[in-house]
């Protein structure tokens, strides 16, 4: 009877979730766990209450739920024979734990612990489950400037979502990534198709109520591509169609709508609307500290390129404020950024060129989808 209330619990945080009510899954999810017990089912009913913490911005109860649900599995998985669903729920944990990571920006622990599931073989992961694993493992190599390992996961990504025919949406998601890569890496030219592959494809989808965003993460992803090509006229445009979607229907990400303000700055600082830039970096500002904390490096992200504006408007002293506060943030959690060294250059008073927006350029997520779809 006992299980039977657990298993009703689970179905009915699932559906929950389902239809999009975080709030009461992961409650429902959080009690099944505790009915299940140390148990596969409990890890699995931990596994959907972390997630839709994760989604909530809740990090701190989800990573519990990870930890938790990690601790009940360990025995099972350190067997000469694993079992392959318990395999591929380990799998998941590990994954859904190095995003919540990503969130948190502690880059390094998210890369190991992917990079540690990967090198594991195991014959119970799908091309999905190796999917999600690389595109997260890609997330956090490129914001710790690690390029070359951020392609070599995308890489990997590419080869199971081919192999395991996962579709456009799969693709779309890697071609979003690869984008922010490619941009990151100072090729904006190399960057633009992936962005607007990405774009159309989530343009094509039928209209339903998640639509709409979609389209709207792809519109600000392309538009910072576009800013670091010089068409600031066209990027202000999708800057401005993304801000007012997000606006009237919410961002997917708490993030988005900083990253895409922080964008839009760009774009105004090169054409010259210096008084609108300098209102646009303030609002991402604001906004990327409310979903993320004032210590998190893509606060600092914005710090800096703020920094570099003020400084090219003679603010020497509030431009220094904000490069020492982007190079302390990014010295421990991402020092292979580049927006440490345009902070750096800020306090050394020598000038750096602006390569890659906020998101891509940095996150996650208009930012990086660290897991398919993360």
């Amino acid at each position: 009877m006992h299980e039977s209330s657990a298993q009703r619990q689970l179905q009915d945080a699932t559906s929950a979730a389902e239809r999009g009510d975080l709030a009461a899954a992961a409650v429902l999810a959080a009690r099944s766990a505790e009915r299940f017990g140390a148990c596969p089912d409990g890890a699995n009913a931990r596994a959907l209450a972390a997630a839709c913490l994760q989604c909530q911005g809740r990090l701190d109860e989800a990573q519990e739920h990870i930890g938790r649900a990690l601790e009940i599995l360990a025995p099972l998985v350190a067997l000469a024979d694993v079992p392959a669903d318990c395999a591929r729920l380990h799998g998941t944990l590990v994954v859904t734990g190095a995003s919540i990571q990503i969130d948190r920006g502690a880059y390094v622990d998210a890369l190991g612990a992917i990079q540690d599931l990967l090198a594991t073989s195991s014959t119970a992961r799908t091309a999905a489950d190796t999917f999600a694993a690389a595109m997260t493992g890609g997330v956090a190599a490129k914001a710790l400037g690690r390029h070359a390992d951020a392609r070599a996961l995308y890489r990997i990504a590419e080869t199971a979502c081919e192999a395991g025919e996962l579709g456009g949406e799969a693709r779309a998601a890697l071609d979003h990534n690869l984008a922010g890569l490619e941009h990151a890496s100072g090729e904006a030219a190399a960057a633009r198709p992936h962005a607007e592959a990405a774009l159309a494809w989530r343009a094509r989808q039928a209209r339903n109520a998640t639509h709409d965003r979609d389209v709207a993460v792809e519109q600000a992803a392309l538009a910072a591509i576009l800013v670091d090509l010089d068409d600031c006229e066209a990027a202000a445009a999708l800057l401005t169609a993304a801000i007012d979607t997000f606006a009237a229907v919410g961002a997917h990400d708490p993030l988005d709508l900083g990253a895409a303000h922080h964008n839009l700055a760009e774009g105004l600082r090169r054409r010259g609307d210096h008084e609108r830039a300098r209102a646009a970096f303030d609002d991402a500002l604001i906004e990327k500290s409310a979903a993320l904390g004032g210590s998190h490096p893509e606060v600092a992200v914005t710090l800096a390129s703020s920094a570099a504006h003020l400084a090219e408007l003679g603010h020497d002293r509030e431009a220094r404020t904000r490069a020492t506060a982007a190079v302390r943030i990014l010295a421990s959690a991402a020092p292979g950024h580049p927006a440490r060294a345009i902070a750096q250059a800020v306090l050394d008073g020598s000038a750096v060129e602006r390569r890659g927006g906020s998101r891509p350029g940095a996150t996650t997520s208009a930012g990086d989808q660290s897991s398919y779809l993360v």
